[in-house]
């Protein structure tokens, strides 16, 4: 069997890093072939052998077509699955002939706020469009009940997953209570993930604790975060490193996650902590509730109740001798595998 993966660029967000993560789960079962349809970007740090990788950055948008269309029709049983709204069009505009599958990554109704007055639109037209396909695949409950109502068709729920062999190397067991409670956000600098929010908390965490607070990621928020950390005076205990491809040496040093994101599909930087032995907290929003597997991580609505939510998970996370495994079974590697098998090959 052929499985061809549209991806809008090889950007490493989280739904690229999504469908690297397929890549890599599928590559041993069947021939896997990554299409980018703009930007090169250096991927050996997700560890991509054995996938042929393709970008059409160079081709416009009749060309991309024709070009996908002439490559599927020299395989044989080839499945089709893309991945944000670029990559949904260009797989609907295939050969009719191709099963093609649509994978889902998020609520579309926040994740297009951005944009004004369109937003609403292109969510609806993007949850329209999963009817022209032959399965949608959600990644929580939330987001099944969503595609359902738009499309009118059932969706394939399979839950999201990491690279768990890749972060085995960087998992350390023993934790470290002579240093500062530390914190770690990972995530875009814009409004829907909630970062001034956390700022705020933290800085009341800091009139009771002293505590580290380690940013990753970069976006439009960026100038505001630094005024805020200046006229707070809290320049030593923040570190702001901009977005890096592999978080990992910082994530698994952390006592806690923190993510108070308004809409998330399943948080992959939230999965990574969990399997790194990092508890988590975030906003009781889609399906961040399906990720709570006894004291794994603690959920929140309320924005005033978070500083005192990070100093409980902290002092809970430190009272441990040693990391484990906090990612619940349903999120594993192994039961997605089995999950992604059974879908494909029937």
């Amino acid at each position: 069997m052929e499985l061809v993966i549209i991806v809008p660029s090889l950007d490493l967000t989280g739904p690229v890093k999504g469908a690297f993560a397929i890549c890599n789960l599928l590559k041993s079962h069947m021939n896997v072939t990554l299409i980018s349809l703009k930007g090169k970007k250096n991927v050996s740090s997700l560890f991509v052998d054995q996938i042929n990788i393709i970008s059409l950055w160079d081709k416009n948008f009749i060309n991309k077509i024709l070009f996908i269309n002439k490559y599927c029709a020299r395989k044989k049983n080839v499945k089709v699955l893309s991945i944000c709204l670029s990559a949904d069009i260009t797989n609907i505009l295939l050969n009719s002939k191709l099963k093609k599958f649509s994978s889902i990554r998020g609520n579309f109704f926040m994740n297009y706020r951005e944009y004004p007055i369109a937003g609403n639109l292109i969510a609806l037209f993007h949850y329209l469009i999963q009817k022209l396909f032959d399965y949608s695949i959600v990644m929580n409950r939330k987001m099944y009940g969503q595609v359902e109502r738009f499309s009118r068709k059932k969706p394939i729920l399979i839950y999201n997953f990491i690279d768990e062999g890749h972060l085995d190397k960087f998992f350390k067991p023993k934790i470290i209570k002579s240093q500062r409670a530390t914190f770690i956000f990972i995530g875009r600098l814009i409004e829907r993930k909630g970062i001034m929010e956390l700022l705020e908390a933290f800085s009341k965490v800091l009139s009771v604790k002293n505590a580290y607070l380690h940013i990753l990621g970069d976006g439009p928020l960026s100038a505001k975060i630094k005024n805020f950390i200046s006229k707070m005076g809290i320049e030593s205990n923040i570190s702001m490193h901009g977005f890096i491809d592999s978080p990992y040496e910082i994530l698994s040093s952390a006592d806690v996650f923190v993510l108070p994101s308004y809409s998330e599909g399943t948080p992959r930087s939230c999965l990574e902590a969990l399997y790194l032995g990092i508890p988590s907290i975030l906003r009781d929003v889609d399906g961040n509730r399906e990720l709570k597997c006894g004291e794994n991580i603690s959920l929140f609505n309320d924005d005033s109740k978070l500083p005192e939510l990070m100093l409980q998970k902290a002092s809970q996370s430190r009272s441990r001798e040693f990391r484990k495994n906090l990612l619940p079974n349903k999120f594993s590697r192994k039961n997605n595998l089995a999950l992604y098998l059974k879908f494909f090959k029937n």
